[in-house]
C-alpha cells in the first residue's frame, strides 16, 4: 500500500511572500494552503531572487529564501542558476 502524496496548491509570488513573512494577509490564504504542499513556479522563484537583489538583501537574508519557515509546508524547487536582469 502506497502513501498518498499530499494535495498541492500553486501560489503566486505575493501569496508566497505573505506566508513567508507572516503578513496579516497570510490569514486570508491560510485556509486554502493548510495541510497542503505549497508549490511555486520558476517565475515566482525568479521574482523572489530579483526582489531580494533589488532591495539590496545581504547573503544571510537571501539564504532565508532557500530555507522557508518550518511551519510552511513547502518543498523548494531544484535550484537552478539565475542570471542577472539588466537594467537599461
Amino acid at each position: 500500500m502506497s502513501i498518498p502524496a499530499p494535495e498541492a496548491v500553486l501560489v503566486d509570488t505575493d501569496v508566497f511572500s505573505f506566508l513567508m513573512n507572516g503578513s496579516g494577509y497570510a490569514a486570508l490564504y491560510q485556509p486554502h494552503v493548510q495541510g497542503k504542499l505549497i508549490a511555486v513556479s520558476f517565475i515566482t522563484v525568479g521574482e523572489l531572487y530579483f526582489g531580494a537583489k533589488k532591495k539590496g538583501w545581504g547573503s544571510a537574508k537571501i539564504a532565508d529564501l532557500k530555507s522557508p519557515p518550518q511551519d510552511c509546508n513547502y518543498r523548494p524547487v531544484r535550484r537552478q542558476r539565475m542570471c542577472d536582469v539588466r537594467r537599461d
